[in-house]
């Protein structure tokens, strides 16, 4: 127990320090590829290695009628239709406003998780901390966002919040349907088929003439599918098993800050008194929303001394 207990902290903290990054990758591949083919290409890259990794670790990757018919809608609902969304969003607007719209996603997952999974229940301290630490993040991004809202595109906030709700219900679905389902292979069919949508979008929706391939782009490409795509969704189907999935949606808070600090301290940004407030509040506001699991851990412990 203990040793998972571990491995379920290193695996929250594995998925936050990674999609804390990929905003910023996102950003770099779209100064080059269009966004619907640099979605399609992050699938194919992120499907081949999901493969080779199942076949390296032995991995068994069969499929049901059932679990199918959860694949195919995840691929459209949860990869297809919101990451086009939040590459297309975000070559709309900026990157710290897309993370504060992304970060409504926790909002959705009590929604959803309490509509379709009734016995992982949503609880008061999960409410206000979670409303304490989104007001955290609308502080960070306060100065260098909001002041030019008017000068934004809606429909490109329209879409990370949208992206952001269709995921958050797919969240919920493998909370209920899919505890008996191996996190590798939720993954690479999901991710498999959906590449196939995506592809088949940019041919119809985008010119290839608008592409040019450099190496700033295709790196952080490659980096997307194997640490922003693999690892991290993987970590976080088997993490869906493991805690309360409202609990674990508070990751989507801690990602801009990450974002911040990776810019902080690779691109010498500075950062204002507002990022320090923001970042106070949003991280009390995950303390108060975990308060009853960590008050009973610390009870057993106590009762084991």
């Amino acid at each position: 127990m203990k040793n998972e207990n571990i491995k379920i902290v290193l695996g929250y903290i594995a998925i936050c320090l990674i999609w804390g990054s990929t905003w910023l990758a996102i950003k770099i591949t779209l100064n080059s590829f269009t966004p619907i083919f640099s979605t399609a290409l992050r699938f194919f890259l992120a499907s081949i290695f999901i493969f080779l990794f199942s076949r390296l670790t032995k991995v068994d990757l069969s499929i049901d009628k059932k679990s199918f018919y959860l694949y195919l809608y995840l691929s459209i609902f949860s990869f297809s239709i919101p990451f086009m969304l939040v590459y297309w969003g975000q070559n709309q607007i900026p990157t710290g406003l897309a993370s504060v719209l992304f970060s409504t996603y926790p909002f959705f997952v009590m929604i959803f998780n309490s509509l379709i999974n009734r016995n992982d229940k949503t609880n008061a301290y999960q409410i206000f901390g979670t409303m304490l630490a989104f007001l955290g993040i609308v502080v960070i991004f306060s100065e260098s966002v909001f002041l030019k809202v008017e000068k934004l595109f809606l429909v490109g906030m329209f879409a990370i919040m949208l992206s952001a709700a269709m995921q958050a219900l797919g969240a919920a679905l493998i909370k209920k349907y899919g505890n008996d389902l191996k996190p590798l292979a939720i993954n690479f069919y999901s991710i498999s088929l959906s590449f196939i949508f995506v592809f088949f979008s940019f041919l119809i929706f985008e010119d290839f003439r608008n592409i040019f391939f450099d190496w700033s782009a295709v790196l952080a490409t490659i980096y997307l599918a194997f640490f922003g795509t693999m690892t991290t969704f993987s970590i976080y189907y088997w993490l869906i098993k493991k805690i309360n999935l409202v609990a674990l949606s508070l990751s989507a808070f801690i990602t801009p800050i990450v974002a911040i600090i990776f810019g902080l301290v690779f691109l010498n940004e500075k950062a204002s008194a507002f990022f320090f407030l923001g970042t106070a509040m949003t991280l009390s506001g995950i303390l108060i929303a975990n308060f009853p699991g960590i008050r009973n851990y610390l009870r057993l412990k106590l009762c084991k001394t």
